[in-house]
Parts: C-alpha cells; structure tokens; sequence
C-alpha cells in the first residue's frame, strides 16, 4: 500500500491535440492531477477534466516560471511529477516512478527526456522532473524555466539522484519546433526580461529562437557569448558546445567546428555526439578516412551518460549509410598526413563560390594540403576556402594565368602537385586511380583526361575531352604562356618524363551562373589581347578557339580565317609546307611571322603538344623529345576541327567539308574531322559521301584524347545513329537494322537503337522477338523503349504484349531490379490508351 502522494502538475494552452495522451500515460501512477491553463479556446480544460484534473485558470505572463510555480503552489502531493502536454510517461518506467516517490532517499531525480525528432532520430537530453513538494523547490527563468537552482540552493546538488524514467516528447519535430507563432512567442518573452537576468542561459535561449528565425549570424553571436561565460559544469554547457558546433557546420563553418570540437572534446570525453559531428564534418569537407574513423569511435562508444544532452543513437540507417559512403570513399588505408606532405592540391579561382567547394571536396581524400590562390574574388570564396582547410594566397590578377597557376605551385611543399581550377573536380574513381599511380610512380608528370562540360546538361553528347599534364613532382617546374598556359616546356627543359595516368578531371563550366562565365570570357579575352597584342597569330587563335566554346561562332570564323592568312603569308615569304597552310609544321614560333613565346603559349603544333598534351611518340618513349617543342605556334589539328565545327554552326558547310577533307589527309586518325565531314555532306544533300565518311569513322574508332581535343561517340554510337538515319531515309530496311543492332551493343545508344529498331516493326525480316534474341537484346531496359515507341506509334496491342513479356523478364531476374523503365512505358502505354479513347477509367459513366 502506497503511503507517498504524487502530484502531476502542468501548464497549458490550446493543447486539446496533445493532453489526452499525455495524462492517459500517468493516470494510474498519480494522486492528483494539477492543470494551469493559460488562456485555451480549444477543448483543452474539457478533456483535462475527464481525467479528473483539478483546473485553475491563470492569465499568462510572459513568465514560464510564473506559471509553473502556480501550479506547485495548488499540489497537494508528498512529490511533484512536471509534464508538458506533448510529452508522455513510458509505460515501461511507471514501476520504477512508484518505487521512488514510495521510498526514494534523495530530494530529486533526474529523468531522461527522449525528443522524438524527425525521421525516427531520438535525441536524449537530461531533465529534472520528480522532486519533493517544498516551498522552497520553485522554478526561475522565464523561457525554459529550470528548478534545479532551487533545490541546490537549499540541499545541494548531491541530494539530486538518478534513474532510468524516460519521458517522450513529441513537440521537436520540426513542424512543432518552428512554428511561428511559437518562436514569436519565446522572442517576446527574451526581449521583455529585464536587464539583470540577461545572464549567459539568457543568451543561450536567445541564440536558439534567433536560429529558429533563420538569423543564424545572429543565433552564433549570443550562443559564443553564452560559451564564454557558461560554466563547463553546468547542465546545458555540453548541448551549448554541441549546437554552436551544429551550426558552424550549416553555415559552412567546417574549419572553425572541427576547432570548436577539438577545444572541448577532451572535457567532454563521454560525450560521443562529438565524436559524430566531427565524422559529419570530415564528411562534409571530403576527408573520408578521417570521418570513418571518427564515426567507428562513435559507434564502439557506450552511450552518452543520462547528464548530456544526446542523440540516442542516430538513427541506425542514417548512421550505416554515412558509414558505408566514407568506407567507400576512404582511401588513406591508415596512412596519416605527415609533416612532410605527399601530395599539393593547387587551385586558383575567381568569384567560384559556388563550384570551389565541389572541387576541393573532391581532391580532399588524397591532398594532404590544400593551396588555393585567389586572384580578387568578391564572392565567399576566400572564406569557403579557408573553411575547408586550404591555405589561401590572395594575389592580384595580372592576365596571366599561368602566373596565378606558379603562385599555388610555389606555395606548395608536398612532394606531388595536383593542379585543378576551381570548377573542376575529380570523380571518385580518379581519386583512386591518382592514389594507385603515386603508390608506384614510374615517370615525373603524368596526363589526366580532362572531360569538359560546355552547357548544364552534363551530357555525354556534347562532352569534350583532351589529355593535359596535371600531375606532376614538386621539383620546381612552372607553368608557361599567360593564356593557354602549359608546363610541358618545363619539364621537357629539365628532361623530366611523362606518362598517362587513369585519371579523369571533370571541367563543370556550363554549370557556373551566365553573368559568371561571361565574366571568365571577357577576362580571358583581356589576358589574350595584352598578352599577345603583338603576336597575331597566337591572338587570333586564342580568340577563336574562346568564341568557338562560348558558340559565338561567327566571329570564331573570323579569327580562325585571319589564322589561316597569316600562316599562309608564313608560306609565301619562304617557310616550309604546313598543314594548315602547306607550312611545315616543325618551323618554330621565331620563324612564323615574328609570334615570339610560341613555346611558351602552349599552343604547339601538329597535335604533339596542344595545352600540356603529349603526342603517343612522347607517352612511349617515357621522355618529351626536344624536337615536339620546336614547332609551329598553333596546333594545326585542333585548329581544323574548331575552324570546321565554326564553319558548318555557321552555316558555311560547303567550305567546311572542304576544309575538313584536306584536315583528314593530314590527320588520319583524327576521327572527328571525318565525322565533322560527314555531317558536312549530310547538311549539303551529298548522302552517298557521308555513308561512306560515317562508316569510315566506325572503321577508325575514336580519336584518343591523348592526341586531339575529340568529342566522344563520333568513332562510335553517333556515326552509327547517322548511319542508321541515312539507311532509314534510303528504305533500306535490313541495312538500318543491321546498323541498329551494331548500335544497341554500344550502352548509351541502346535507346536510339531499340526506337529504330521498333520503328521498322513491320518491314523486319524476322518476327521481333526472334531478331532481339538472336542479338541478345531481350532485357527490360530495351523493351521499355519498344513499348514507348509501339505506343506512340498507336499500336497499342503489340505494345501492351511486349509490356507484359518485359515485365516476366524483369521478374524472372535475380534481385536487385530495376522497375524504372517498365513503370515509365506503363505510363506512356496508358496515356496514350488514354488519348485514343481506348481507355476509360471506372465504370465509363
């Protein structure tokens, strides 16, 4: 027989959604139920009522504590038990909430408040809850109102206990968190405390509605004033420490966090949510080892004890995935950063706030320092970063960016030097690849693939690719030529070699905003004219080749035609034959109409070296011979096919397809001037000639990027397409098949393939279904875009058969598979059933 009363006190207003819940947890465990309402409209003060609750009507004050402690001053009971109307008692724990307010020693207990968050995360914080019914046990605060000062003041903390009563919370999710009307409620009540209790808890609750209203410089400002004058010790320091490092991380502080985290890591040694939030922010910042190893930390850790504010465990999804994305992208294997670095990441830039962060992500893993040199940003790129670990050198912009590019490397002081700007990034796969030839280095430079992409789309099709020298020791060599700048030239001077790495650079320039790339192309275009205002050559030809990529194809034409002049004036006044003109393409830049600095614009000829490319002859020899230096100041290959594609965007396909028939005698392996040809000869109407081109490109094969700038798919997917077109237009109903069935081998032609495929259902020399499996072509992707294509055709009883047969194939398959494409043709298949009237949906009434 229980000889303890317990009395259950509470405060509310409008809570009519929330207090059935609340008291139906406690019922059976308290004597007397206590209800404060402040002012309700709702159903409140009625459903308390059923529970029995004693009801006092207390006009609100802006004073949390001043409602509270009205309610402690109507308890009747020998204990106090404090709930909030969105929180619950766990059944589970009702025992042990009998047993001590029946015999419990101490004057109060600590419980363990779970918030429920969003998502099924728990966040554990500790709660003083259960105490004693004493005069002198009142609340104090006005917003987050504490009673615990009370009760030291008159017994001392030692008399506080413990236990395992957890009360769940369900008002932190965030569409409870912030809902106006509450934060604006919470900001009234800070702003009406008088000066005097403006203390550092003041400043804590402050900063926290200042980020609730989204004024996060604001929030961080009275939460590190609170820090400094927080007593480590006190009970909401360590969520203090943990929130100011939460939001340094959302303002994309990682820097300043990781700080903040070391500072306080060592005094909150159980404290694992720090260990976490240093794993997120290594995370965040690209540093996968790193951020394994401190989410491995975490998770051998026991929980945080009951007196820190904690994540019960984030949730165990979340937490795998995080996990199992740094094990992928880990790469150090245990190796540390060492005094002595082993490889540089060098990055320049300029107002690239919004792609830098992309790029040092990327190379983060394997750099282990970071220089950036900023050349006058005005944007966050100096702070972004900063925060993200690089060490960043402002210098002034001299139209030079081969100067801004010997700024980074002189910084450096690894043994290797990576060089990206500050809208590339690498792949996960080339960190890899980066990581596996420097593990075994057989040469001193090596070439990387540098794909471009010119537009948003990021797409395959209009990808450009060449090979660059971006990889390479940090014995002092430097960069060359202002604009076009190489550093081949100086590492052919100290008889450096050079091999191809297996790795990828992705150049996102359609991704920059439109004012952004127009400012990167007026600067380029200064650098070009005050750097080689007196080389005219080398001026028209960096001209052209920036208009050409920003599609101002009509004034590419016009440099490209001032090239052509000037080096066939070259020809006339004695030199010898080269391509482009008849000239010989070995004369150097001195003797090619005055260009001097030919070598050292990087833009040398006859496809040896273009931009830090190095000719096959080059790779296999393993060193770059002094005869691919002296050469003519253009590249001669990649002046033909920019000249060309300007010509027939311009709509001058006829001297195009002149132009580029010459270009492919000179170059036969350059597989993209035949295709430019053959398009060429598409546009004019001289079918037969680009049959006979495009299957020329299929026999050739792509073009390496080691040698020329190429487009991918122009030796493969894409002159198969136009082959297929050709065939198609022709009636030539078995050669556009057999040209189809070629092309669907090839992956990212599979859908153009299976369209056309489809689109000859009725002239094919074999039922489908015979002539898709004889070519291994049975599989649900492909179908999808047979069901598509029979649909829009409006054959929609072949296309609902062919459906039915994808979807057995799909199902007869092992997991995992993929229901995307047969759920997209379902969908055509019924819109379009939809459109003929052919389908009608319920009972046609």
């Amino acid at each position: 027989m229980r000889t303890k009363t317990l009395s259950l006190c509470m405060i509310a207003k409008n809570e009519a959604e929330n207090i059935a819940r609340c008291l139906g947890s406690v019922e059976e465990a308290v004597d007397e139920i206590i209800v404060v309402d402040t002012g309700s409209v709702d159903d409140t003060m009625a459903i308390a009522r059923r529970f029995g609750a004693r009801l006092f009507e207390v006009p609100w004050k802006q004073d949390f504590s001043a409602a509270r402690n009205a309610s402690l001053d109507r308890a009747t009971g020998d204990w106090i038990l404090i709930l909030d109307c969105d929180e619950e008692v766990d059944r589970d724990c009702l025992a042990e909430l009998t047993d001590l307010v029946e015999s419990g020693e101490k004057e109060a207990y600590m419980i363990t408040l779970v918030n429920l968050l969003t998502k099924g995360v728990q966040m554990n914080a500790p709660a003083l809850r259960l105490f004693r019914n004493r005069p002198a046990y009142r609340f104090c605060g006005r917003l987050h109102e504490q009673v615990v000062p009370a009760i030291a003041a008159r017994s001392g903390l030692d008399a506080i206990g413990g236990s395992t009563i957890r009360i769940l919370h369900h008002g932190y999710s965030d569409q409870a968190l912030n809902q106006p009307a509450k934060v604006r409620r919470n900001m009234d009540i800070l702003q009406a405390c008088p000066e005097g209790e403006r203390d550092a808890f003041f400043l804590y609750n402050l900063g926290t509605e200042h980020i609730r209203q989204g004024e996060r410089e604001k929030g961080l400002a009275c939460l590190l004033e609170a820090l400094r004058s927080t007593n480590p010790g006190q009970g909401y320091a360590p969520m203090l420490v943990k929130k100011i490092a939460t939001l340094l991380m959302a303002m994309q502080r990682h820097k300043d966090a990781l700080a903040h985290l070391a500072r306080f890591q060592r005094m909150y040694a159980e404290f694992r949510d720090l260990d976490f939030l240093e794993g997120l922010c290594h995370l965040n910042c690209g540093r996968y080892s790193r951020a394994l190893d401190c989410l491995r930390r975490y998770r051998q850790q026991p929980s945080s004890p009951d007196w820190f504010t904690a994540e019960a465990a984030y949730d165990e999804p979340t937490l795998e995935a995080l996990c199992r994305t740094a094990e992928a992208k880990a790469l150090r294997g245990g190796r540390e950063i060492t005094a002595k670095p082993f490889l540089s990441l060098c990055v320049i830039g300029r107002n690239e706030g919004a792609a830098l962060a992309r790029c040092l992500v990327s190379a983060a893993e394997i750099a282990d320092e970071i220089i950036y040199v900023d050349t006058g940003s005005d944007d966050d790129s100096v702070t972004l970063a900063e925060q993200l670990g690089a060490a960043v050198h402002p210098i002034a912009w001299k139209d030079s960016y081969a100067g801004a590019k010997n700024a980074a490397l002189a910084a450096a002081t690894g043994e290797w030097i990576l060089q990206l700007d500050a809208d590339e990034f690498l792949p996960d796969t080339s960190r890899s690849a980066i990581m596996n030839q420097l593990a075994t280095p057989d040469q001193d430079a090596y070439i990387l693939k540098i794909c471009t992409f010119p537009d948003s789309s990021l797409s395959a099709e209009t990808c450009r690719m060449e090979g660059q020298c971006r990889l390479f020791r940090n014995r002092g060599f430097r960069f060359c030529g202002h604009v076009g700048e190489t550093i081949v030239p100086s590492l052919t001077a100290a008889g450096a070699t050079v091999g191809l790495c297996a790795a990828e650079i992705h150049h996102l320039h359609g991704l920059a905003e439109a004012t952004l790339i127009e400012e990167k192309r007026q600067r380029k275009m200064a650098a070009i004219e005050a750097t080689w205002g007196d080389a005219p050559l080398l001026r028209h030809f960096a001209l052209g080749q920036t208009c050409c990529f920003a599609g101002d194809y009509a004034d590419a034409v016009r440099h490209f035609e001032r090239c052509a002049e000037l080096l066939q004036r070259d020809c006339r006044d004695g030199g010898r034959p080269r391509g482009a003109a008849g000239c010989d393409r070995s004369q150097t830049g001195d003797e090619a109409g005055g260009d001097a600095g030919a070598v050292d614009s990087g833009m040398v000829g006859g496809g040896a070296i273009d931009g830090g490319t190095i000719s096959s002859g080059a790779i296999s020899s393993g060193a770059i011979g002094s005869a691919a230096i002296a050469s003519a100041p253009v590249d001669d290959a990649r002046l033909f096919y920019l000249y060309g594609l300007s010509l027939m965007q311009s709509g001058q396909c006829s001297t195009a397809a002149s132009l580029l028939a010459h270009a492919g005698s000179l170059y036969p392996k350059y597989t993209n001037l035949v295709y430019l040809q053959a398009v060429a000869c598409c546009m004019l109407g001289r079918a037969a000639e680009a049959e006979g081109l495009f299957d020329r490109c299929l026999d050739m094969g792509e073009a390496h990027w080691r040698d020329y700038l190429v487009q991918p798919g122009e030796g493969s997917y894409k002159a198969a397409c136009a082959l297929v077109a050709l065939y198609a237009q022709k009636g030539e109903t078995e050669e556009a098949l057999h040209a189809y069935l070629r092309l669907a081998r090839i992956p990212p032609a599979l859908e153009t393939a299976m369209e056309g495929i489809a689109q000859l259902f009725d002239d094919l020399p074999a039922p489908l279904e015979t002539v898709l499996a004889e070519a291994g072509l049975l599989q649900p992707r492909g179908l999808a875009v047979i069901v598509k294509t029979l649909a829009a055709m409006g054959r929609f009883a072949e296309a609902l058969r062919w459906q039915r047969t994808a979807w057995r194939i799909l199902l007869s398959a092992p997991p995992p598979r993929d229901y995307r494409p047969l759920l997209a043709s379902m969908e055509c298949l019924i819109d379009g059933l939809l459109g003929e009237g052919n389908l009608q949906l319920g009972d046609g009434r």
